[in-house]
């Protein structure tokens, strides 16, 4: 492929999954399965890394969707840290370290993070 068919599909797969973004995050409608995201993202990243062409728009260096506005920042004690997307376990096992943690399939959409004080809820 040359590095013009390279651009183009580069382009191509921006414009598909900023779409995909804009449905799931501003409509609520899943255009495409999180599965063929995931596809298309990772070949999106490895033919920018290849090619060193990424747009100005391109969800590898976007956040997904806009913040609605008015809501309050919030500064968390604790950092709420996650992974990136892996299926690899040795990945998993290196990001832990010596630490304990509970690794759960990643929900989209929402991240709430609790705060118990001696065992309550607050």
């Amino acid at each position: 492929m040359t590095f013009e068919e390279k651009k183009k599909r580069i382009d191509w797969l921006s414009d598909k999954l900023n779409e995909a973004s804009r449905a799931y995050y501003a409509d609520g409608i899943e255009i495409i399965t999180n599965f063929e995201y995931d596809e298309m993202y990772d070949e999106l990243l490895a033919l920018e890394d290849e090619t060193g062409y990424i747009r100005d728009d391109s969800p590898s260096i976007n956040v997904g969707f806009e913040t609605a506005a008015g809501l309050p920042k919030i500064v968390h004690e604790i950092k709420m840290l996650s992974l990136n997307k892996t299926k690899d376990r040795d990945e998993l096992r290196e990001w832990l370290g010596d630490q304990t943690g509970l690794l759960s399939w990643k929900l989209d959409g929402l991240t709430v993070g609790l705060t118990y004080e001696n065992g309550r809820l607050v």
